[in-house]
């Protein structure tokens, strides 16, 4: 940990500066010389599933170029303290120990001199900062990206309509599934592309009451037993809120919804959204008018009515 640095405010000047930068082998001995350095309070608490997650990833041959930091601190008499690197090389050091250290591998090593701890800290809030890292919509997106028949669909949809797909997979069909960042090479499968294209279309009117996975995959469900019904209900649930027949299950469902939506009652959890939905969607099927949707699981999700 570093220790008896100023408490001083953030400092006029930026508080570090790069001294070398570097592509190098990755290679035992890198690995052994960089866990030499001690760490400092900046690196972030040690987590085994972090360490599992890039073993995982190197196991899959999916690692790429590792990104370690260290730097000089003024305020210590340059003593060099590791910055940034400290889960992958922990895990590279296991692999080495286990004698299964990856070929082919290179690692950046960049080396900086900061003044004191409010420099270290500003220089650590500069890898993977929030602003830049990785969110699911930038997965989902790339996975669409490369398929020309999806550029017309709002990558907000599409990346709704793959998580509704994926939930209804799982918890309804109960079939293996990608998980995560997985699931959206789910866009690969051109067999989606009708239902993905018309809910772009029916999400396109105000309808963010609609928009969650567990009710996307409601509508999954539905468009695959029957899609011809599947379109005319839930264009109705859309756009049907406040009708004239409020016994209607179209109706009944978007009122139910808007009103989760508002904050009027508790958000049931997914399942039950899910329940829900098809309660009011197996009511329509069958001819029958509902006073108020039963959103209840006694045993099963309900099973869906053609």
């Amino acid at each position: 940990m570093l220790d008896k640095l100023s408490e001083t405010t953030a400092p006029a000047n930026v508080g570090f500066r790069l001294l070398t930068s570097e592509v190098k082998d990755l290679t035992e001995d890198e690995v052994v010389q960089f866990r030499t350095y001690p760490a400092t309070s900046t690196e972030r608490e040690l987590k085994d599933g972090r360490v599992t997650h890039l073993n995982d990833k190197v196991e899959a041959g999916l690692a790429v170029t590792f990104h370690w930091v260290t730097a000089a601190v003024k305020e210590l008499n340059d003593q060099i303290r590791r910055l940034n690197g400290q889960h992958s090389s922990i895990m590279l050091q296991k692999r080495i120990a286990a004698g299964k250290f990856p070929k082919g591998l290179k690692v950046l090593r960049e080396h900086f001199e900061v003044d004191d701890g409010n420099g270290l800290a500003l220089l650590f809030r500069q890898f993977d900062d929030r602003a830049s890292s990785r969110q699911p919509i930038d997965v989902s997106g790339v996975y669409q990206g490369l398929h020309p028949q999806l550029a017309s669909v709002n990558r907000k949809i599409g990346k709704l309509a793959v998580d509704g797909y994926t939930w209804y997979q799982r918890n309804v069909e109960k079939v293996p599934t990608p998980m995560g960042d997985d699931s959206y090479s789910a866009f690969n499968d051109s067999g989606l592309y009708p239902y993905i294209l018309w809910l772009n279309e029916l999400f396109a009117v105000k309808s963010k009451e609609m928009q969650f996975p567990a009710i996307v995959a409601a509508i999954v469900g539905t468009y695959m037993g029957n899609e011809g019904g599947a379109r005319a209900f839930w264009h109705d649930v859309v756009s049907l809120a406040n009708g004239d027949d409020d016994s209607t299950p179209q109706t009944v469902l978007s009122n139910w919804l808007l009103t989760i939506k508002a904050d009027k009652i508790d958000r049931p959890d997914p399942a039950h959204l899910y329940q829900g939905c098809i309660y009011a969607w197996n009511a329509y099927r069958d001819g029958r008018a509902i006073p108020a949707i039963r959103d209840d699981i006694k045993k099963n999700l309900l099973t869906i009515h053609d």
